[in-house]
């Protein structure tokens, strides 16, 4: 039964957030603007982020040629799931 029960983990794990993100919008407010020190943070790691992206895309392009969407979708996958 092991194979049957992971099928539905993805499912457990996304009602659980749909919960979560449910009760937590109930109770707290969200603000509607995020403050500057933390819009800057995000910025940079946007910008880091996708630095990491363009240069494992490359990689992978140099390494075995291919469509540049679809390395840039390889080394997105890749990169969120390490």
């Amino acid at each position: 039964m092991p194979n049957a029960r992971a099928q539905y983990e993805p499912v457990a794990w996304w009602f659980t957030r749909q919960r979560l993100g449910r009760s937590l919008r109930e109770r707290y407010e969200a603000p509607n603007e995020l403050p500057s020190s933390l819009l800057t943070l995000v910025a940079s790691m946007d910008e880091a982020l996708m630095l990491r992206i363009r240069e494992h895309a490359f990689h992978i392009w140099a390494a075995n040629g291919g469509d540049a969407d679809q390395n840039w979708l390889r080394a997105e996958t890749e990169i969120f799931n390490t």
